[in-house]
């Protein structure tokens, strides 16, 4: 991401979700592009549910929480591509205080990416959130 290492505006909802699991958010329009990560998405959400916290957005504009996720989380600094896949766990920064932390995609990644980060951000969530100052 360009902003990497800057402070950035998590979300409310994003920060709320983070008090109880790790935080998957799909942001995504109907058209053929998005259908195999939408597709991988699905795979993931069926695997971990009730591990992670998964946020299914529309990027139609008929919900405020897509245009949140687009300018906190775009790896291209808010160019808003879509499909916006994202994954946040806790983990200490370079002081040491756990934060939340997150990768993004805006491509077409497939099951295993999603899956290997999805993997890492619950078992760092499961090491670092009991010392969270949310």
């Amino acid at each position: 991401s360009p902003g990497a290492g800057d402070e950035i505006n998590h979300p409310s909802w994003v920060l709320d979700a983070l008090k109880n699991k790790a935080v998957l958010i799909y942001v995504h329009k109907s058209c053929d592009y998005c259908v195999p990560q939408t597709e991988a998405v699905q795979k993931i959400t069926d695997e971990f549910d009730g591990k992670i916290t998964i946020f299914e957005i529309g990027a139609d504009g008929s919900d405020a929480r897509s245009e949140e996720a687009l300018q906190a989380y775009d790896p291209n600094g808010g160019t808003m591509y879509v499909p916006l896949t994202v994954v946040l766990t806790l983990a200490p920064d370079l002081k040491g205080e756990v934060v939340p932390v997150w990768h993004s995609t805006d491509e077409v990644t497939g099951e295993g990416w999603i899956k290997n980060y999805v993997e890492d951000a619950i078992s760092q969530y499961d090491e670092n959130s009991a010392d969270w100052n949310s």
